[in-house]
């Protein structure tokens, strides 16, 4: 076997192997908690990976929901994940987030649901933000208020809309 075909399997095994350990893990936590996203909505991974509809998460739904996600990634059905169709699998994952997420904040802009989002919407949209962070309706936002408002927008695709809030200083209190 040749060097460079035993490193692109041994990458690709290894990757399988992360992904069905990520599978097992979110499935697991039952509410699907991940570090880099929080909540994904109450369990509706697990729910989805739950074909039979029993609660329960078996080998056999857990090695399908593995087969999918490679025959997602195997763009050319030969068997054998390349490592120019992950990255090609990786961003059409990613511009499917990015078109959710555009959909999602375009939705909340157009206030009458027409698919247009006018002037006036969207600076009604920014009063709405902007009254929100102003905790103390002084008309300003100062250092410290609208930490509440951010840190519940936060989620997928808010990540650069809300910085995370600085760490409290205990001892300045």
């Amino acid at each position: 076997m040749k060097k460079v075909t035993f490193k692109i399997l041994t990458g690709v095994t290894l990757a399988a192997a992360l992904a069905t350990g990520s599978v097992v893990a979110m499935a697991a936590s039952g509410d699907d908690a991940t570090p880099r996203h929080g909540k994904w909505g109450h369990g509706e991974r697990f729910d989805m990976m739950d074909t039979d509809k029993d609660g329960a998460l078996s080998k056999a739904e857990l090695s399908a929901r593995g087969d999918a996600m490679f025959a997602k990634m195997d763009i050319d059905g030969d068997g054998v994940v390349t490592k120019e169709e992950a990255t090609k699998a990786a961003e059409a994952r990613q511009a499917e987030r990015v078109a959710k997420r555009a959909e999602k904040r375009f939705s909340r802009l157009d206030a009458d649901g027409d698919g247009k989002v006018t002037k006036a919407e969207f600076d009604a949209m920014g009063e709405k933000r902007f009254a929100m962070m102003d905790e103390n309706g002084d008309g300003k936002i100062e250092k410290g208020e609208g930490r509440k408002m951010m840190k519940h927008h936060r989620g997928p695709g808010d990540d650069e809309m809300a910085p995370p809030p600085a760490p409290e200083d205990d001892e300045a209190q």
